[in-house]
C-alpha cells in the first residue's frame, strides 16, 4: 500500500485502514475513505444526497437505501476524479463493518473508464471480503523462512537471536512487510 500509495504522485489519495473496534458501526469505513470528498454533496442528485447524508448522519431520515448510498459515493468519488485522478487504498478491508465492504465492492465493479483507481487489501480466510468477490486479484503468500529472518535482521538493525528470529517469523506466518 506503501509503495502504491508513493507512485500516486498526481492523484488524490483516499484512505481507509480497517478497524476491529468499528467492524460493528455501519458506513464507519466509507465515512472515513469518503470525508475528503464531502464537500461534494450539494451536487449529487437529491436522492443520492439525501442517502448518503443519512447514513453519515449528516441529516434525519429513514434508513438509507443501499443502493442509492452507492451510487453516491460513486459520483462523489468520480466527480473528484474529473478534476484529478482518485486512488482509494483501503487497507484490512477484513476489518470494515459489512456494510462498508458491500458499498465499496459495489463502487470497485462499476468502475469503467473513470479516473478513479480501487486498492484493496485482504488477509486470506477472512469472511468479511466475500463482497469483493469478482474483482481482479493478485495473492500475495508469505516469505520463506530463510528471507524473513533476513528481513527480520534489516528491520532490526542488527544480528537477531536466531530463536528470536525463528519465533517471529513463526509467528506472522511469514507475512512480514517491509
Amino acid at each position: 500500500m506503501e509503495w502504491a500509495a508513493g507512485q500516486a504522485h498526481d492523484m488524490q489519495l483516499a484512505r481507509v485502514a480497517g478497524a476491529q473496534a468499528e467492524i460493528g458501526m455501519g458506513f464507519a469505513g466509507l465515512h472515513r475513505l469518503l470525508v475528503p470528498f464531502l464537500g461534494g454533496l450539494p451536487g449529487l442528485p437529491g436522492p443520492q444526497r439525501q442517502a448518503l447524508e443519512s447514513a453519515f448522519g449528516l441529516a434525519a431520515g429513514p434508513a438509507p437505501d443501499r443502493f442509492l448510498v452507492g451510487l453516491a459515493a460513486l459520483t462523489l468519488l468520480t466527480d473528484a476524479a474529473a478534476a484529478r485522478p482518485v486512488l482509494c487504498l483501503v487497507d484490512d478491508a477484513q476489518w470494515l463493518d459489512q456494510v462498508s465492504v458491500e458499498m465499496l465492492g459495489f463502487i470497485a465493479r462499476r468502475l469503467y473508464a473513470d479516473r478513479v483507481g480501487m486498492l484493496f487489501t485482504v488477509r486470506e480466510g477472512e469472511g468479511q471480503a466475500g463482497a469483493l468477490a469478482g474483482l481482479p486479484e493478485l495473492v500475495l503468500g508469505g516469505l520463506p523462512e530463510e528471507a524473513a529472518s533476513e528481513l527480520v535482521a534489516a528491520s532490526a538493525g542488527a544480528p537477531v537471536d536466531g530463536r528470536v528470529s525463528a519465533q517471529i517469523v513463526s509467528e506472522v506466518a511469514g507475512t512480514l512487510w517491509r
